[in-house]
C-alpha cells in the first residue's frame, strides 16, 4: 500500500492571508498531495520496471511499460500544476521504490499500486467544492482516472494467464 506508508495530513496550507479558504481547500490539499505521492511512485516504478526487466520474452512489455512511465510524468505535473494553483506546495516525500527480479510480481506490483492511485484520484472528486474551477478540478481527475483504468485493463490483460 504506497500511500498508507504517509501520516495525512502533510499538505501545506496556503497562507490564508493570501487566499480565501473555502472549507474543502484543506481537504483538497491533502488530498492533491497523496495524489502527487502516489503519480510519483508510480512514474519510479513504471520506469524503474521498463529498464530492468531482462529477457527476450519480457522485452516488449517492459516498452510499453516505458510508455506508461512517460504517461505518469505528464499525470504527476497536471497534479503538481494544480496544487500550486490552489495555492499549496508540492511534497518532496515519496514511498519506498522496490524492485523484484521476477516481471509477475513486477507486474503485480504495478497493479497494485495503480488500483489504490486510482482510488486516491477517485477520493479527491467529491472534495472538489462547487465553485466554478471546481469543474476543471473534477474533469482533470476524471481523465486522469480514464486513462489509468486503460493501463490497469493492460496490466491486467498482461498478467492474465490461459
Amino acid at each position: 500500500m504506497v500511500l498508507k506508508q504517509f501520516d495525512p495530513p502533510i499538505a501545506i496550507e496556503p497562507d490564508s492571508a493570501a487566499l480565501p479558504m473555502p472549507s474543502s481547500l484543506h481537504v483538497r490539499h491533502v488530498a492533491f498531495t497523496l495524489v502527487a505521492l502516489a503519480t510519483v511512485i508510480l512514474l519510479l516504478q513504471f520506469t524503474q520496471a521498463s529498464g530492468s526487466m531482462f529477457g527476450v520474452e519480457v522485452q516488449g512489455v517492459a516498452e510499453k511499460l516505458w510508455t506508461f512511465a512517460q504517461h505518469e510524468l505528464v499525470d504527476t505535473r497536471l497534479v503538481v500544476e494544480k496544487i500550486t494553483a490552489l495555492g499549496g506546495d508540492p511534497t518532496t516525500r515519496i514511498g519506498k521504490l522496490e524492485w523484484d527480479p521476477d516481471p509477475a510480481k513486477t507486474l503485480d506490483r504495478l497493479i497494485e499500486t495503480e488500483d489504490e492511485v486510482t482510488e486516491a484520484l477517485h477520493a479527491v472528486i467529491p472534495h472538489s467544492g462547487q465553485e466554478a474551477a471546481s469543474e476543471a478540478l473534477e474533469h482533470l481527475m476524471e481523465h486522469i482516472i480514464m486513462r489509468k483504468q486503460n493501463q490497469i485493463d493492460w496490466l491486467r490483460r498482461a498478467r492474465r494467464e490461459p
